[in-house]
């Protein structure tokens, strides 16, 4: 019971799934269904013991659930009734360009609604199911079958970009709000500060924004004006570069933790634990880049074939 109130029977779990947990009674009056405790028996145990479910986990699950069935239906009735294998599943330009619409949709709205939005799974997913049921029947995979069910670079990177949508205008959100805050604070010029080369002669030293201004003002480059003057570029110290990297470290730490907290609605310190490692990983690999050369010896390109 919700409220006191008994939902209609006209009202089924699919109506949940597709509208939301809320539904009208015959007065027009609107009921929401969320964090309901549903009892159910447990499968081991005395009889009478229950484990408590929420609802909201429920839906979830039953959505994924539909998803999944509907693709297997699919994978079946293009198997069964269509007679058709592995290499019949044409996966061709609109079928990349629906994988691309549905992987920048997807994390905004759930694997659920997208199926919903596009009709049903894209002809990769379904190209997948086909090899999945294959094997758990037993049939017979070729080579050729093994390969034309194999992902090409342009699908995985076509998949993983599109994919990135979300958090990527996630980030782009936060630091929206946390670059001005950072200048009204005076963090940006602190950080500078830290990250700033020094110019050093006889003991004495000077930033580097010291050095670039007066470079400036002879009309020469900050390397022209060093070597005329004799400085020194001492770089900055290892006291700066630690403390830049541990607030890089922090700062980065709070913006996953943000977005985790919003995507989840608690504060989790795995998402504070990530940021901090990606900001400290990040400034400890990066004078490390021009050291690290990618080798393409190896690289087996993706072959086109010509239908």
């Amino acid at each position: 019971m919700i409220a006191n109130k008994r939902i209609p029977i006209t009202f089924t779990l699919r109506d949940w799934m597709n509208n939301g947990k809320n539904y009208k009674d015959k007065d027009g009056k609107v009921w929401a269904a969320r964090n309901v405790e549903l009892k159910k028996e447990t499968k081991e145990g005395p009889a009478g013991e229950y484990e408590i479910g929420d609802i909201d986990e429920m839906l979830d699950r039953a959505k994924d659930d539909v998803v999944d069935y509907n693709a297997e239906h699919e994978a079946l009735k293009r198997m069964y009734f269509l007679n058709e294998g592995i290499q019949d599943q044409d996966v061709g330009a609109i079928g990349h360009l629906a994988t691309s619409a549905k992987s920048l949709v997807e994390p905004f709205i759930g694997e659920y609604q997208t199926d919903r939005l596009f009709g049903g799974q894209t002809d990769r997913v379904i190209l997948d199911k086909v090899g999945e049921k294959y094997n758990q029947m037993g049939y017979k995979v070729t080579p050729e079958d093994e390969e034309y069910l194999e992902r090409g670079v342009g699908e995985m990177v076509n998949e993983g970009f599109f994919g990135s949508g979300r958090i990527l205008a996630e980030f782009y959100g936060v630091n929206k709000i946390v670059k001005p805050l950072s200048m009204v604070t005076g963090l940006t010029k602190y950080m500078n500060a830290l990250n700033t080369a020094r110019w050093a002669k006889n003991g004495k030293t000077w930033t580097g924004a010291n050095i670039a201004a007066r470079a400036k003002a002879s009309k020469l480059s900050v390397l022209d004006y060093a070597a005329k003057h004799g400085l020194k570029n001492i770089g900055n110290s290892m006291r700066s570069k630690g403390v830049a990297t541990l607030i890089t470290g922090t700062l980065e730490g709070a913006k996953f933790g943000a977005i985790d907290a919003f995507n989840t609605g608690e504060v989790s310190v795995k998402g504070l634990a990530t940021g901090f490692g990606f900001g400290v990983g990040g400034r400890i690999l990066a004078p490390l880049a021009p050291y690290m050369p990618v080798s393409y010896t190896h690289l087996t390109l993706p072959t086109i074939y010509s239908v």
